[in-house]
């Protein structure tokens, strides 16, 4: 059964709450390969969490069978960090996929 698709806004509102209250979690590709060749760390992900916001439409990917929410913000030097992100609202749980 698929998921379902949360709104920009709720998406939004969802990761600060996983990131007050929750469990943030980085993926193997993105702590071996995004984070070290782009020079981000941990923080800078969570700033752009914390402060950033969802504002494109959730992309389904087929393979792994969930939402993939993009978050836009800045990094803690003031530069533009995306971070994709898959939500698990009711486990108050965040996946980071990647980030650039």
């Amino acid at each position: 059964m698929k998921p379902v698709k949360l709104t920009k806004e709720e998406a939004t509102k969802a990761v600060k709450e996983i990131v007050q209250y929750g469990k943030v979690e980085f993926s193997g590709h993105c702590k071996r390969d995004s984070m070290p060749k782009r020079d981000v760390k941990p923080t800078d992900i969570i700033k752009v969490l914390w402060d950033g916001e969802v504002k494109k439409e959730a992309q389904w990917d087929e393979t792994y069978k969930n939402w993939k929410y993009r978050v836009d913000g800045l990094d803690n030097v003031g530069d533009e960090l995306t971070a994709i992100t898959v939500i698990y609202v009711s486990e108050l749980h965040l996946i980071v996929i990647t980030v650039f």
